[in-house]
């Protein structure tokens, strides 16, 4: 409802999740199309699930006295760019990992 900050949150999840389905179709081939489908589903649900978790790492140790989800709630613009690129930076990390 016109709240910027959980649109840039999104969009850069997004991104992050579009950079591995790029990664994995990019990457030399399994042996089959049902392989190769699978391998994109996995990839794409793991780095989430990582993503997730250093989300919650960074916002309960590095910012204590800040809760980014509620900040994002509220529109802080600030926030929503922090945790999206949380995401993006795990899927750029998958992404070499998966390329190599």
């Amino acid at each position: 409802k016109g709240n910027l900050s959980a649109s840039i949150f999104f969009g850069l999840v997004a991104l992050g999740v579009s950079l591995i389905v790029f990664a994995v179709l990019m990457s030399p081939s399994a042996s089959n199309i049902v392989e190769d489908v699978m391998l994109t589903i996995l990839w794409s649900f793991g780095t989430t699930f990582i993503a997730t978790i250093v989300f919650y790492i960074c916002d309960k140790m590095l910012l204590p006295k800040v809760s980014l989800e509620e900040e994002i709630k509220s529109g802080n613009v600030a926030a929503g760019l922090f945790s999206g690129l949380i995401y993006l930076l795990v899927s750029i990390i998958a992404v070499s990992i998966i390329l190599t």
